[in-house]
């Protein structure tokens, strides 16, 4: 056997399957990741299962070496209904996708996937289930529902220790089937990106410049950040806080803007909306902010970070996985004034805002990231070896 041959025949075959494929933080890891693997060692299918329209996807982000299909369009493209269920699952075209290929390993990726695609209609060696929340507090977890195909997964993975932890407390019955794999990040696309210009936005003179990039969605803070910026005004401290993201809750942010305009705010805090790419206005900013409900790995903030933009948040398991107190960012707790506390610091208190941008520049999980996705495939082949 020639070396070029032996070489190809080592490649380990993998699967990644996702409802959708739009600019998130664990679509963002997920191109991260692809971007990070060597066709030389893997050699990779993506199947996107029920994505409907092309605007802010990252599918024109995926290597070309990557073998894709965006099931919802070749669906969508077709003279011919179908149930909403089977548009859900992918239909004929994710069927065909995979049929006559046995994967090394398979990935469900995010805990919102139909799980019952990979487990019932995917040949591999080992399936796995990627988890990107802490499902012990989740908003409308269903236990019942998302374990119901657990005999067909081999493994949970979870990319943080601390919503691992959560989990097997919850559910002793993962024990020995959850693993731990970090998001992985790019530094040299993310500087490339954030060296772009902005001609929508410019930061005031003075004052504190605040960024959160984050969906309009309860669970990631926004109520709680207005009544931070409320605090914030009435202890007189100078700030403009950008908020950059999608904006899905009509009514929260029908809420939003009625008491930013009756709270005087309208200068200070701005809700802009989504942007393709997010990383200018994070450079142009002094302090990136998330003051979630619960986070398993923030993505943004961590890039925030890289961007050597220091973060203040609450002490959700993700923002403790990326911040070192005073060293890198400021945890608060749950509370608006908690959260006005910790900026009032970063406003008034040079040297530890000085510390805290040079510990979040440092910043860096991605090659901790790639090592133990590594060594979960090569655990994976070993395993399949042996049963």
């Amino acid at each position: 056997m020639r070396p070029r041959e032996r070489k190809q025949e080592m490649k380990r075959t993998l699967l990644f399957v996702i409802t959708q494929f739009y600019r998130g933080g664990a679509e963002t890891a997920l191109v991260n990741l692809l971007k990070a693997l060597s066709p030389e060692d893997y050699d990779v299918d993506l199947l996107v299962l029920n994505q409907t329209t092309q605007e802010n996807s990252l599918l024109p982000e995926v290597p070309a070496w990557v073998r894709v299909l965006d099931a919802g369009a070749e669906n969508g493209a077709k003279p011919f209904s179908m149930t909403k269920k089977a548009f859900w699952l992918g239909g004929d075209a994710a069927l065909r996708f995979v049929a006559g290929r046995t994967y090394d390993a398979a990935f469900s990726y995010g805990e919102w996937c139909p799980l019952e695609f990979v487990a019932q209609n995917v040949a591999a060696r080992t399936k796995s289930v990627w988890i990107h929340t802490d499902i012990t507090k989740s908003n409308g977890f269903d236990a019942n529902a998302f374990f119901d195909s657990f005999l067909s997964y081999r493994y949970y993975i979870f990319v943080s220790e601390d919503t691992k932890r959560r989990a097997e407390a919850r559910y002793p019955f993962l024990i020995g089937k959850s693993a731990l794999i970090h998001n992985v990040l790019d530094r040299t696309w993310l500087e490339k990106q954030a060296a772009q210009p902005v001609k929508d936005f410019a930061y005031p003179v003075w004052g504190l410049h605040l960024i959160t990039v984050a969906n309009v969605r309860t669970e990631k803070g926004y109520p709680r950040m207005l009544e931070t910026a409320k605090a914030l005004k009435a202890r007189k401290v100078e700030f403009t806080w950008l908020c950059v993201g999608a904006q899905p809750d009509a009514a929260l942010l029908e809420r939003l803007k009625r008491e930013i305009a009756q709270s005087g705010l309208n200068e200070q805090m701005i809700l802009l909306g989504p942007r393709a790419n997010p990383y200018p206005y994070m450079r142009a900013a002094q302090v990136f902010v998330l003051l979630s409900d619960y986070e398993a790995w923030p993505l943004a903030m961590a890039e925030a970070m890289m961007l050597g933009r220091p973060a203040v948040a609450t002490r959700t398991s993700g923002a403790c996985t990326h911040i070192v107190d005073g060293q890198n960012g400021l945890l608060c707790d749950f509370s608006a004034e908690s959260a006005a506390d910790a900026l009032q610091r970063c406003a008034e208190d040079e040297n530890l805002m000085r510390t805290i941008r040079g510990g979040a520049a440092r910043f860096d999980p991605a090659p901790e990231a790639l090592r133990e996705f590594h060594e979960f495939i090569a655990h994976c082949m070993k395993f399949n070896s042996e049963t």
